[in-house]
């Protein structure tokens, strides 16, 4: 089909310089949960990025309060059919003791059991902008039910007020890119080149009278034994439910035995969380049954 041409061709999905040195710059961006919308952080270099793509015409900026950025494609009409979810933001922890350099995460704690250092960065909210006001080494112990997190500046000085993420540059050899913000960096670009993509196309989306709402979500990461996904449940009451539903970008860990794996196709699930997160219906399971049978 025309898409799939379009695919083929467009040069963000195949040159050297489109597709990874974008994905190399957003996982440089400050993306703290909650701050990604704000000027310095992600936000703005993902409006940049669509921009380049030739999306600027359909940048739509915040939606309402949501914290959330996004770009429409094809018919200017109120609801969307298709909306596809890429949230910006990243894992980060707050601070219990600005003098002690001690931390807790408000997200899922994924460093191993033992001993485990890492690069990280402390940003705060400055003169109208996102900052960096700490950079410097975390060194998380976890024992026996019990974990600290200990954070040591060696440019800057820790603020109680700061709230950090991992720092790690982007290495890229062979094809493979490594470091902190895959998750969701990846999902974000690949929103992006569907979008691209589909831009190419908008007068025959136009005469069909479909519209693609791409948003870029913030505040989806979170402590899994609490909350998450907020962007993305603010945006059900600030628009209305698309016709077709909704896909979610999202970089996943790939499991041999067990889903998510290589190559098998959309991933679907009746909660997120163990129901912690989101919880779908059964009419609407049942939907998404039918249509990836």
């Amino acid at each position: 089909s025309a898409l799939h041409e379009t695919l083929k061709t467009l040069p963000f999905l195949n040159e050297p310089a489109g597709l990874p040195a974008a994905l190399a710059q957003l996982m440089r961006a400050e993306a703290p949960s909650g701050g990604a919308a704000l000027r310095g952080a992600i936000g703005g270099l993902i409006a940049q990025i669509a921009g380049e793509l030739g999306l600027a015409q359909g940048w739509l900026g915040e939606i309402g309060s949501t914290g959330n950025l996004a770009i429409a494609v094809g018919a200017s009409k109120p609801a969307a059919d298709l909306i596809i979810f890429a949230h910006m933001d990243r894992p980060s922890f707050k601070v219990r003791d600005a003098a002690l350099g001690e931390l807790y995460p408000v997200c899922a704690n994924r460093f191993p059991e033992g001993g485990d250092h890492a690069r990280m960065k402390a940003m705060r909210y400055e003169d109208g902008r996102l900052i960096v006001g700490a950079r410097g080494q975390l060194v998380s112990q976890r024992e026996g039910g019990h974990d600290t997190l200990t954070f040591t500046a060696d440019r800057g000085e820790l603020q109680w007020y700061d709230i950090l993420t991992l720092d790690a540059e982007p290495k890229v050899a062979d094809g493979v890119i490594r470091g902190t913000g895959l998750d969701n960096c990846l999902g974000v670009v690949a929103a992006l080149g569907a979008a691209a993509a589909l831009q190419r196309h908008e007068a025959a989306l136009k005469a069909l009278d479909r519209r693609l709402l791409v948003i870029f979500t913030d505040h989806e990461e979170g402590n899994p034994e609490v909350f998450f996904g907020h962007g993305a449940a603010r945006t059900a009451y600030a628009l209305p439910p698309p016709a077709l539903g909704v896909i979610v970008s999202d970089a996943q860990g790939a499991n041999r035995d067990s889903p998510p794996a290589m190559g098998a196709g959309a991933s679907h699930g009746s909660v997120s969380a163990w129901g912690r997160g989101s919880f779908v219906p059964p009419q609407y399971l049942r939907l998404a049954i039918d249509r990836a049978g």
